[in-house]
């Protein structure tokens, strides 16, 4: 199952394990492979209507659930308008509007809510390209309602709240160029790496992706192994896109060092960070324009879990010499057209004066551990 947006319903359902649709709610949100979305009017209904999210007694938080992305009702404020005018002779909450407008932006997501003001249309065949699980599901009878392709609408009738699930990859859509939000297969025979002195085998694990780093055995030489890049093939256009995110946790056994100076060249003391990356089509080829590091957000090497969310606005990344996509007309320009016409994405390592030259450890050991690498 995909990722999905997140009514207010299951939202208190999963976070008070009093609920009575807890259990079901937190079955559905293990077999998500991707953070859940939120809206602020999602956020605040929820704060409002139940103590659960203050009450660390009954509360089964799980911080896959909470590390959600957040879809601006400001931003989306004349869409909202337009729903909420759309659907006047119903009764229809800013949240509600709020749920509706991240269906449109986030076709390939799931909708996940307890309310039955919420249905499910037999809008048109799924398409022989699609792989949808199901329709919707009401736990109290565990069964499927609906195997066609679903679009979102409101029901007139206000029948009883029943839990409900929808699936599908053809939520209703009214911006053509509105980027569908998609999480990468987390696979090790569709990812590869980029190393030195070494190879760096991955391994594919209960839906995430890892790999140990290389162990500096014969000093800062350049002999030793180390990991440059991990990346996988999205031939794409990323124009209309949000951001590029990863979600990760770097596991370590005793105190381990993230070495990164292999070269006389690299002077800068500027310790290993982790940072997102992607490349145009025939960037192996060079190129001055050809590949992107993101430069404002990275994470420098250390045990921990983090998310990364990085837009794509040419201020955030950096050309192959470092120069920010902002800098001339040239680098605009380059980085809109690598940006049309994407090859590879995927996470670089490196520190002192290059993003990507490479990491090792010593002094103990250290994994990477890919559980999300999404385009939103």
């Amino acid at each position: 199952m995909r990722a999905a947006i997140v009514d207010t319903g299951p939202l208190v359902a999963f976070l008070d394990r009093a609920e009575q649709h807890h259990r079901w709610v937190a079955e559905k949100v293990e077999e998500l492979n991707a953070p859940l979305l939120v809206c602020e009017p999602v956020l605040a209904e929820g704060n409002a209507s139940a103590r659960a999210f203050l009450d660390g007694a009954r509360c089964g938080c799980s911080s896959k659930m909470l590390r959600s992305g957040s879809s601006s009702a400001w931003r989306n404020l004349p869409a909202l308008r337009k729903l909420n005018q759309k659907y006047r002779d119903r009764p229809t909450s800013l949240a509600d509007a709020c749920i509706v407008r991240m269906a449109e932006i986030y076709e390939r997501h799931a909708v996940l809510t307890l309310d039955s003001d919420f249905s499910v249309s037999q809008a048109r065949p799924s398409s022989a390209g699609t792989h949808s699980p199901g329709g919707a599901v009401d736990p109290s009878r565990g069964e499927e309602m609906s195997t066609m392709q679903p679009s979102v609408h409101f029901k007139t009738s206000n029948s009883k709240r029943a839990a409900l699930i929808v699936f599908g990859l053809g939520l209703l859509l009214i911006s053509s160029d509105a980027p569908a939000s998609e999480s990468l297969p987390l696979n090790s025979d569709s990812w590869s790496t980029i190393t030195s002195g070494g190879t760096v085998p991955l391994r594919s694990v209960d839906g995430t992706l890892s790999f140990d780093f290389p162990v500096a055995v014969k000093g800062n030489g350049t002999s030793d192994a180390t990991i440059n890049a991990l990346m996988t093939k999205a031939a794409r256009s990323l124009a209309g896109a949000g951001h590029l995110t990863a979600t990760f946790k770097v596991a370590t056994t005793g105190v381990p060092t993230f070495k990164y100076m292999f070269e006389p060249s690299n002077t800068c003391a500027h310790a290993a960070h982790v940072r997102l990356w992607f490349a145009r089509a025939g960037w192996r080829s060079g190129g001055e324009y050809h590949r992107w590091w993101a430069n404002r957000i990275a994470y420098q090497l250390a045990p921990g879990s983090v998310t990364l969310n990085v837009p794509l606005t040419p201020n955030h990344w950096s050309s192959v010499f470092g120069k920010p996509g902002t800098y001339q007309s040239d680098s605009r320009d380059g980085f809109q057209a690598a940006m049309q016409n994407v090859a590879e994405v995927g996470l670089v390592f490196g520190g002192g004066c290059f993003f990507g030259h490479g990491v090792n450890v010593s002094g103990g050991t250290a994994q990477f551990i890919l559980t999300n690498y999404g385009i939103l």
